[in-house]
């Protein structure tokens, strides 16, 4: 059983990593704002616009929240304690980014021949490709013991 101190690093851990995440939006937007934002004078105002988020933009906003949620834990939790938990984290952080990587390049594709897919679709279809990837993969822990005749 977890003692008060251990629940209050994991919720940290959590926590943490949520706020890498906000980090992560932030950079996108702003990075967005400066390199494809439109400044245009109406009636002697400026006007900045941004184009509208495609869904690429949409998956690179939303995608990474599994993988910056254990990063987080990871880095404030299991990091020090070792042993499966470590393993547990490094292997969802893994399958995370597989699974993001490969959503990226269907929504590349899928952008780039003009094929809309909504926003719901597009975030499902996404967090299914990471959950596929990591029922698919081989877990570093709790392996299970094969079964070997005995003579």
């Amino acid at each position: 059983m977890k003692s008060n101190g251990e629940k209050f690093h994991e919720i940290c851990g959590v926590l943490f990593g949520l706020t890498l995440f906000y980090f992560w939006i932030f950079l996108i937007s702003f990075t967005k704002f400066i390199l494809f934002s439109e400044t245009t004078v109406v009636s002697g105002n400026e006007i900045t616009s941004i184009p509208p988020e495609n869904q690429v933009d949409q998956w690179l906003t939303s995608g990474l929240l599994l993988f910056f949620l254990f990063f987080g834990h990871y880095l404030v939790y299991s990091r020090s304690f070792g042993g499966n938990v470590k393993r547990r984290d490094i292997f969802f952080m893994k399958s995370a980014l597989t699974g993001f990587l490969l959503w990226l390049l269907v929504t590349v594709v899928t952008s780039s021949l003009d094929i809309f897919l909504p926003y719901p679709v597009n975030i499902a279809g996404g967090y299914l490709t990471i959950l596929i990837v990591y029922l698919t993969g081989e877990r570093p822990f709790g392996k299970k013991e094969s079964c070997k005749s005995q003579k």
